[in-house]
């Protein structure tokens, strides 16, 4: 229950729709340019759902049932769910895909109805679209997925500690956001400290610093903090361009370190 709250609905909901459909700002959540259900699904999802919409103000107004209201009501309510809670994971959201599908089927339904002279031509395209991204993600993934530097797992398996290293020995801080996605054991892998000091889910403090384990759009950019930022994060690094704080950077092979003067 601690995780309910109503100050970050929107951005919760726009989030986890991004991540779905799209990719995150970390690899783990799907890969880019393949997405998780590969980009020329996107346009007959968003399709699929205005048309169970539509069925289902249909159905209230005739009081009849429309299998479209199932899949529907289900993907709005994880919505809400999600919308209402701490952050949207695409893990909290694995029960949409279902949900997608339906919208996906429903949306290339719509188009052959409304192509019904071109059906067969529509479809003949579409399959050999995705053909090609089939036949690319084969290609990237047993050519280039397993390489150290391309695997979506290589956020945890490349070393930020030289960052904090360096960030302990030169400056004067109150607060250092490490770019952990909140997974804690990453940073205890390297600075190990006592189960009993280490209860808190977010932070940790060893009587001089606190650190925290997640930098995203939400994080509070303030000028007594250091941040270490995995480069590719972009919706940090563009809310912390439009805070219009003067910072300062070191740059290192995957992170930025990031400072204020």
């Amino acid at each position: 229950m601690s995780d309910v709250g109503v100050t970050s609905f929107w951005e919760n909901i726009k989030d986890i729709i991004k991540i779905t459909l799209t990719c995150g700002s970390y690899r783990l959540d799907a890969v880019p340019k393949f997405y998780t259900l590969y980009p020329l699904s996107i346009p007959f999802i968003v399709l699929g759902f205005i048309g169970a919409v539509y069925s289902f103000l249909v159905s209230l107004y005739k009081r009849t049932f429309q299998a479209d209201s199932i899949y529907l009501l289900f993907f709005l309510s994880g919505l809400i769910t999600i919308g209402l809670s701490g952050s949207g994971y695409v893990y909290r959201a694995n029960s949409f895909f279902i949900c997608y599908l339906f919208f996906l089927i429903k949306g290339l339904f719509l188009c052959c109805r409304f192509l019904s002279s071109y059906h067969t031509g529509f479809m003949l395209l579409l399959s050999a679209g995705y053909l090609l991204w089939c036949i690319s993600f084969c290609s990237f993934y047993f050519r280039v997925y397993t390489m150290t530097d391309v695997c979506p797992n290589y956020l945890y398996s490349i070393s930020f500690r030289e960052c904090v290293d360096d960030v302990n020995l030169n400056l004067d801080y109150a607060d250092l956001y490490v770019d952990l996605v909140n997974m804690k054991e990453f940073f205890f892998f390297y600075y190990p400290a006592s189960p009993y000091d280490t209860q808190d889910e977010e932070t940790f403090t060893d009587g001089i610093h606190t650190y925290h384990f997640l930098t995203d759009y939400s994080t509070k950019i303030s000028p007594s903090s250091v941040y270490v930022v995995y480069k590719k994060n972009n919706e940090f690094l563009q809310n912390l361009s439009e805070s219009g704080l003067a910072y300062q950077t070191w740059e290192y092979p995957y992170y930025y370190v990031i400072y204020f003067e």
